[in-house]
């Protein structure tokens, strides 16, 4: 896995850091996704105790299998050495669900969290701001 190195060099008992980098590699993988599946959705991708996931929503006949993840590996690869920024971006509720109008998994997700202000996490990947519902 592209994180090996990472992990390695991490104190172990720094759990911040590391829910911290499995937060950002679950972004990373979604910038993977997105450049594969351009219809993709995505849904939650939180970091978990053992690693991090992010749920999809492909809605088309060509969804990717586990035979897919090889190359949708390789893409993180390629994404991370030109990741120049990762953004946090403070936005009100309803400037979020405008952001999100195409994708109803997470304007579900702001309506439940209710909060007057949520960030939203930008990842400009090699000048190209990739902001995608």
């Amino acid at each position: 896995m592209f994180l090996k190195g990472y992990t390695e060099i991490m104190q172990k008992n720094d759990k911040n850091y590391l829910d911290k980098l499995r937060h950002s590699a679950s972004h990373l993988l979604a910038a993977a996704v997105f450049e594969l599946y351009k219809e993709a959705k995505p849904t939650l991708g939180p970091p978990i105790e053992d690693g991090f996931y992010y749920d999809f929503d492909f809605g088309f006949k060509n969804s990717p299998s586990s035979d897919d993840l090889e190359k949708i590996e390789e893409k993180m690869r390629e994404i991370v050495k030109g990741w120049d920024k990762f953004e946090r971006i403070e936005v009100s509720n309803n400037k979020a669900i405008e952001q999100f109008n195409n994708n109803e998994y997470k304007k579900e997700l702001i309506e439940d969290i209710n909060q007057e202000i949520l960030l939203i996490f930008v990842v400009e990947v090699m000048s190209i701001t990739h902001k995608r519902n």
